[in-house]
């Protein structure tokens, strides 16, 4: 599930808004746009039944509270690791007195409320190692020209298409990097550290400066059409936009049917994954 890089995707909303390098769309402001659909489809693909982007974590309670992952978005299930029994995690935090425990007992009906970026069980002390199923944080997309600090194992980011300056915020995540004189791409890493300072990422390979690069989403290839589709009618929508009225209805309706082709795929794979049933007794 590794879609195609956020270099090609804003090479090919530019194809579309007939802009081959930057005159009235800025980069920076084509990712602004395919960032702002990307969580939007992250948010939709984590109220669909099909586990997209669902992953589990370990977490350790001291005094009834444990840390949310720092990639956790939205927590799904918690499940506690010695006895298997989950911990149901309510919505509402006005109803913690009524099923709070004033002592850990081995008959307690356990539950867990969210307090920011912390879980809190409702047994005083209670401090069991547990595994939390989440959907994951999907990081901004970003793409750019190497800086002149590019070098072994070392990624300089394009200042002016505005990375991240939070320090780790690109870890974990893959990055492609296309030599600027083949066009190939020669270079594919995951991101194992970044600096919010200097912006520069930590990879596996030896980038020059002048190449380019592009991190991959972590949303299903199935989601580029309406990924690309989205961002460039939010472009054609700026006001000093000199579009022709039709060119830009023909990619609203192509918009339209991808995204109806899209949710449509979602419902139906999720659908068949509740289609298995037990027709024999077993033991």
């Amino acid at each position: 599930m590794t879609m195609i890089n956020s270099y090609y995707l804003l090479t090919e909303v530019r194809s579309n808004l007939q802009e081959v390098s930057e005159a009235h769309w800025y980069d920076r402001e084509i990712l602004r746009k395919l960032n702002q659909v990307q969580m939007e489809l992250a948010m939709h693909l984590m109220m669909t039944p099909g586990a997209w982007i669902l992953k589990s974590g370990s977490l350790s309670f001291s005094g009834s509270e444990a840390a949310l992952p720092t990639d956790c978005a939205k927590p799904v299930y918690l499940e506690e690791d010695s006895s298997g029994a989950p911990i149901p995690l309510r919505i509402n935090v006005a109803d913690r007195r009524v099923s709070r425990l004033p002592n850990y007992t081995s008959d307690a009906v356990y539950e867990a409320w969210l307090e920011r970026a912390k879980i809190v069980v409702n047994v005083a002390d209670y401090s069991e190692a547990c595994t939390l199923w989440y959907h994951e944080r999907v990081p901004d997309l970003h793409a750019g020209t190497a800086g002149a600090s590019s070098g072994a194992s070392a990624l300089h980011l394009d200042a002016d298409n505005e990375p991240r300056f939070a320090d780790d915020y690109y870890n974990n995540s893959v990055v492609e990097v296309i030599d600027q004189t083949s066009g190939v791409i020669d270079i594919s890493s995951i991101i194992s550290d970044y600096a919010g300072s200097t912006k520069v990422m930590t990879i596996v390979g030896t980038p020059a400066s002048g190449d380019f690069y592009g991190t991959i989403s972590k949303l299903p290839d199935e989601c580029y059409s309406v990924l690309v589709l989205k961002a460039t009618l939010r472009c054609l929508s700026k006001p000093s936009a000199a579009i022709d009225d039709k060119y830009y209805e023909r990619f609203s309706a192509e918009q339209k049917d991808s995204w109806l082709t899209l949710k449509q795929w979602l419902t139906e794979r999720a659908n068949d994954a509740r289609h298995t049933r037990i027709t024999e007794m077993y033991d």
